[in-house]
Formats: C-alpha cells, sequence, structure tokens
C-alpha cells in the first residue's frame, strides 16, 4: 500500500520512470483509487509542459536580451 505522502516524494522519479517495477505499480494503484492524487500528478505534468514552452535567453530578439543583461548587471553590480 502506497500513501499520499510517498506520491508526492516519489512524483519526479514516477514521471522519469525511474523507479522499480514494483513501486511504479504502487504508484498507479494508488493513482487508481485516490483523486486528489491524481489531480496533483495532471497538475505537476501540465506545469512541466507549460515549463518547457517558456521562451530561453537564445531564443530572445536581441534587443531584449541586451535590456535584460543591462538591468541584471545594474542590480547586481550597483554603481558606486
Amino acid at each position: 500500500m502506497m500513501y499520499c505522502h510517498q506520491i508526492v516524494e516519489l512524483l519526479s522519479a514516477y514521471l522519469d520512470e525511474d523507479l522499480d517495477q514494483e513501486t511504479m505499480g504502487h504508484m498507479d494503484a494508488h493513482l487508481s483509487d485516490c483523486p486528489p492524487c491524481v489531480f496533483y500528478v495532471d497538475t505537476f505534468r501540465r506545469m512541466i509542459a507549460a515549463s518547457g514552452q517558456i521562451p530561453t535567453i537564445e531564443t530572445m530578439p536581441n534587443e531584449l536580451r541586451d535590456r535584460l543583461h543591462s538591468f541584471l548587471a545594474q542590480r547586481t553590480h550597483p554603481k558606486p
């Protein structure tokens, strides 16, 4: 038997399919009968998918990238 707190602890490994077959089976069994955990797992999956759609610094327009670098430089190394 698996409990909700174990689902949370093992979620990343579960989604990466990096658990042994027995543990995966226990996770699947728990998820088949626990709507709150299913909601949690689905939300986590959607968050991962959405984060993959965030533009990276390499895909930013040059002007925006330069402005961001300038802003960060001023914030991390303020002039005396």
